[in-house]
């Protein structure tokens, strides 16, 4: 089994160039399955504006998608709240072709039985 300590997490990230807020906006959403916000602001101690460029980013990417929150506390915020969610099957395919990118073998594209099953990535 690979050791996970956070540093050395964080030490990983800086090395491929991943912003760190990044990862942690995917973690905490695949953590609760879907956030908004103000859920991000509170778990990664970031304010919106810092925020709201990663999770476009993110969205652009594929690997977030964004929706208008459904519940009765979004349609009485007075604006169109929004949720995230991540496609794990998008995140899955990014970082296959990371590993395509240094070289790796990446036959786990034409091998349907490696893709994880949705729920299967959580943190």
């Amino acid at each position: 089994m690979i050791s996970d300590p956070p540093d050395d997490r964080a030490s990983v990230l800086r090395t491929f160039g991943i912003p760190a807020l990044r990862a942690g906006i995917i973690r905490a959403t695949l953590t609760r399955g879907s956030v908004t916000a103000q859920d991000l602001m509170e778990d990664l101690q970031v304010g919106r504006t810092t925020l709201i460029a990663h999770t476009q980013a993110l969205v652009d990417a594929g690997i977030l998608v964004q929706e208008s929150d459904p519940s009765k506390l979004g349609a009485r915020s007075g604006f169109n709240r929004l949720v995230w969610r991540v496609d794990e099957a998008a995140l899955y395919a990014q970082l296959t072709l990371v590993a395509a990118a240094f070289g790796l073998p990446t036959e786990v594209e034409s091998d349907a039985s490696l893709t994880p099953p949705p729920g299967s990535m959580e943190v």
